[in-house]
């Protein structure tokens, strides 16, 4: 048998708040005065270009602008010698099996070395014939990648 509730209470009816006042109206401010108009001024006068001092290096020794200019001193590396240490071995394998499969990010020289087959992608037909190349089974095409140090 459900049980009884209680009669909800019958709440007070809201008071009536009072109107609100209402404010006086804003006062009105001064117009701004009016400024007299700009004066020009003159133009400044063009100094002349400093001069460069003259070089005073000897025959043979270099300026700081001529080491800008000189070709930066490169490296060879062959192709399979992913890692760079000079030889070619199954360490370097691996390495282009990880960078095939994403485990490793590579650098444009990296994977260029990485690219045994030279086909423009590094999968896992370079690491197999950087493998081989190691293991004395097949060759690798004979050229060495120049690169700046």
């Amino acid at each position: 048998k459900p049980t009884e509730t209680e009669k909800p209470t019958e709440t007070e009816k809201p008071t009536e708040t009072e109107k609100p006042t209402e404010t006086e109206k804003p006062t009105e401010t001064e117009k701004p005065t009016e400024t007299e108009t700009p004066t020009e001024t003159e133009k400044p006068t063009e100094t002349e270009k400093p001069t460069e001092p003259e070089k005073t290096t000897e025959p043979g020794q270099t300026t700081e602008q001529d080491k800008l200019t000189e070709p930066a001193e490169s490296e060879m590396f062959a192709l399979g010698d992913v890692n760079k240490d000079g030889k070619i071995n199954s360490k370097d394998a691996r390495l282009a099996l990880h960078i095939s499969a994403r485990l490793e990010s590579a650098d444009v020289l990296t994977a260029t070395l990485a690219d045994a087959n030279k086909d423009g992608k590094v999968n896992s037909k370079d690491a197999r014939l950087i493998l081989r190349a190691s293991a004395k089974l097949e060759a690798l095409p004979d050229e060495k990648i120049k690169a700046s140090v």
